[in-house]
């Protein structure tokens, strides 16, 4: 998964151009959040009650990634 993530960020930032890539979880999430980490992303704040699901309101977790932070462009 990690090899996976690293494409996508890639390809965001040195195919797109994009400078900025955002990733969101649910809370309790470990595995993602683990993963998001260790590609780099940052946890930014607590979105709370942001997404509704079948009447279900919930918070979720924003975590980003800056082109400027990123180990996976070839310099």
């Amino acid at each position: 998964m990690t090899e996976s993530l690293a494409e996508i960020i890639r390809f965001g930032f040195q195919e797109l151009g994009l400078n900025r890539i955002e990733a969101e979880t649910r809370p309790g999430n470990a595995g993602s959040e683990k993963l998001l980490h260790k590609s780099g992303f940052r946890f930014e704040g607590l979105l709370r009650e942001w997404m509704q699901w079948n009447g279900q309101k919930y918070d979720i977790r924003m975590h980003a990634l800056l082109q400027r932070e990123s180990k996976y462009l070839t310099k």
